[in-house]
């Protein structure tokens, strides 16, 4: 009945207008202090009960212990964690060292693989050396290096030119080795084991030309043309592209400037040099 008339005298106020209050002429009610009985109002006996905040030195102590557990379990759990590999691994040697027979002679690494113990050497008894029989083997051995070095005395022989005075000299031209050629004159010099000249190339220069008569073949003197021919039956020190010492059409020729020189030359090569000359061409 008072909601009807509540509404019924608000009902004459225009759209929008809300109804102002009576003003408060008496005190303010007074508020009624907190029961410290035990009993609660109806509203606080709900409401939990909250503690008082920590300080911040209790908060760091918090804190600390905390980090302390965390690295303690942190610890606890790695050290069972070695521990359980350190026992599987003991598990898997002793099966395997199970597995595996030993055998005699053989020791075990910490690997688990089995090691053959070395063979022992037989002894052998000291024997009597025979002297005569080493200085055979020592020879025997030694032979092939005499034959080497006078090898390498007689190359080295043969690069000084040898020495002595020579028998003869005579001045010769047109030179030839093989499908070299030179036409300047030169003196050759005649001696018991070689004969030396000059020989000038366009591209080699003035080479000196050392000629041993144990080393020529088939020489010949022709006494018409005075032209001395031989071969040499070995390579060359120089000239080695224009001479061929397997080539019969191969040769080394010289020329006598005049008959007097070429018969001495002949005369000496036959006697003195005991080499096998052939005459050729009539006199």
């Amino acid at each position: 009945m008072s909601d009807q008339r509540r509404r019924n005298s608000f009902s004459g106020l225009p759209a929008g207008t809300l109804p102002t209050l009576p003003a408060r002429t008496g005190p303010p009610p007074a508020v009624q202090p907190k029961q410290t009985d035990g009993s609660f109002t109806s509203n606080e006996r709900f409401l939990p009960a909250l503690a008082p905040a920590p300080s911040p030195s209790a908060q760091l102590g918090v804190a600390a212990a905390t980090a302390g557990s965390i690295a303690s379990t942190n610890d606890m759990l790695q050290a069972l964690k070695q521990k359980a590999i350190d026992r599987s691994r003991e598990q898997y040697r002793l099966g395997r060292s199970k597995s595996v027979p030993k055998s005699a002679g053989s020791s075990r690494g910490d690997s688990g693989r089995i090691r053959q113990g070395r063979p022992q050497l037989p002894l052998r008894k000291a024997e009597r050396i025979d002297n005569e029989e080493l200085n055979r083997n020592l020879a025997a051995k030694l032979q092939p290096l005499e034959s080497v070095a006078n090898s390498i005395l007689s190359a080295v022989e043969e690069r000084k030119g040898g020495g002595g005075s020579p028998l003869a000299k005579a001045t010769c031209k047109d030179f030839v080795v093989g499908r070299a050629s030179c036409s300047a004159s030169s003196v050759v010099s005649l001696y018991p084991d070689r004969l030396e000249y000059k020989f000038s190339h366009s591209t080699q220069g003035r080479v000196d030309m050392v000629m041993y008569i144990k080393d020529m073949l088939a020489p010949e003197l022709d006494r018409k043309a005075l032209v001395l021919k031989f071969r040499i039956g070995k390579p060359l020190r120089h000239f080695i592209d224009a001479y061929d010492c397997t080539d019969p059409q191969h040769i080394l020729s010289l020329s006598f400037h005049n008959k007097v020189e070429a018969t001495q030359f002949q005369e000496l090569l036959i006697s003195s040099c005991k080499v096998p000359l052939q005459l050729v061409g009539e006199q």
